[in-house]
C-alpha cells in the first residue's frame, strides 16, 4: 500500500494551539505501515488516502484528552475499486503527571490520540480479504 494524500493537518503556530502538520502525520502513518509490512515497496497494489477530519482538543485542564477523527480510504491500483472507506476515530489523555506544562500536555494528548487512531486503522484494514 502506497500513500497517496494526506490532508486535514495544520502546522502549529507557536501563539497558538498545538496541531498536527499533514507532513508528520504522513511521517507516523508510513512508519506504522512499514512496521505492520503493509507498505509497498515495489509497484502499489493500493494507494491510501486519509483525511484528519477532526482534532478535538481542549482549551486548558490538568488531563488532556484529545479526540482525532481521520477518514481512511484504500483504493485498489488495477481498477480503482474503494475496498476501505471509514472515518476512525481515537481518543488519548495526557495528565499533569505526564508534564506540568499544558503545551506539552496537549502535544501528547495530539501525538496519542493519532498513534491510536492509526494503530486502530492498522487493525482494521488488516482484516480486509486481499
Amino acid at each position: 500500500m502506497g500513500i497517496a494524500a494526506i490532508t486535514g493537518g495544520q502546522e502549529t503556530n507557536p501563539l497558538l494551539m498545538s496541531q498536527v502538520a499533514d507532513g508528520d502525520f504522513k511521517a507516523a502513518l508510513k512508519n506504522s505501515l512499514l512496521q505492520n509490512q503493509l507498505h509497498a515497496i515495489g509497484p502499489e497494489k493500493y494507494t491510501l488516502n486519509a483525511d484528519i477530519s477532526a482534532l478535538d482538543q481542549p482549551l486548558i485542564g490538568l488531563d488532556m484528552s484529545v479526540t482525532s477523527k481521520v477518514h481512511y480510504k484504500v483504493t485498489r491500483a488495477a481498477d480503482k475499486k474503494v475496498v476501505f472507506d471509514k472515518v476512525v476515530v481515537a481518543t488519548h489523555t495526557a495528565t499533569f503527571s505526564d508534564s506540568a506544562l499544558g503545551v506539552e500536555r496537549l502535544r501528547l494528548a495530539n501525538e496519542g490520540s493519532l498513534r491510536n487512531n492509526i494503530t486502530s486503522f492498522i487493525a482494521e484494514v488488516s482484516k480486509l480479504p486481499v
